[in-house]
């Protein structure tokens, strides 16, 4: 099993993740919520909807930190 490098940018394995300024946030900040996305988490509001869906719209959000 392959670990995943956790100091490595969210954007390296999902590129269009950088956009709106958040090319810096890696995989530990969302892990220990350092990126400043949760208020907008849409996982937690309508589990309802696809996952591809909820990735989509956390692209779309600007970085707030």
């Amino acid at each position: 099993m392959e670990k995943l490098p956790v100091d490595d940018a969210v954007a390296k394995f999902i590129p269009e993740f950088a956009a709106e300024g958040k090319g810096a946030i890696t995989v530990r900040d969302l892990l220990v919520d350092r990126s400043g996305m949760i208020p907008n988490n849409l996982l937690n509001e309508d589990k309802s909807t696809p996952l591809r869906a909820h990735l989509h719209a956390v692209i779309q959000v600007p970085q707030n930190v």
